[in-house]
């Protein structure tokens, strides 16, 4: 792992001491996919053409088959998980920084959350068609617009939602 990592996970290890980290290479998580999901949700897996992308359909999930916690590499722990996580909630989500989106940065989820499966569908239904390559595309198949939309889509919400289109 690179320092910038490294540095990262101690953090969440210093402030978190009771806490199992893990961490996946790139053919474990495919085996992952393999084990634990259906054979198009694994084949989207496959087919996604950027590693960033491939992780941010891992992130929904490994919270999903083992629920926990997920953070970005790059993300640090600021204060122990037990002063902002109450063990009552299902699902903990922050908003991305000045945008409409939930942040995937740091999601807290149950095992088997329904918005976690939702997400994983989406993506794979989004990916269906062929992967559009464009600026934003890891926003629009794997990160925070698809998540965003999931969990509208999810509380029969009507989302803020920029086409695909609109992106290119």
């Amino acid at each position: 792992l690179a320092d910038f990592a490294k540095d990262s996970i101690g953090t969440w290890l210093h402030h978190n001491p009771d806490y199992t980290h893990g961490y996946m290479s790139g053919p474990d998580r495919e085996k992952f996919f393999k084990d634990n999901f259906s054979q198009e949700v694994y084949q989207t897996y496959l087919d996604l053409p950027l590693g960033v992308m491939k992780a941010g359909l891992w992130r929904f999930a490994i919270l999903y088959i083992n629920g926990g916690i997920y953070a970005d590499m790059d993300t640090h722990c600021q204060t122990p998980v037990s002063t902002w996580l109450n063990e009552d909630y299902d699902l903990v989500l922050d908003i991305e920084g000045d945008t409409p989106w939930y942040a995937t940065q740091v999601i807290a989820a149950k095992k088997g959350h329904p918005f976690l499966m939702d997400a994983i569908n989406l993506c794979v239904e989004r990916a269906k068609g062929g992967i559009v390559n464009h600026t934003h595309m890891v926003h629009y198949y794997t990160d925070v617009q698809m998540f965003t939309d999931s969990l509208f889509k999810s509380l029969d919400v009507v989302p803020y939602s920029k086409p695909l289109k609109e992106w290119a």
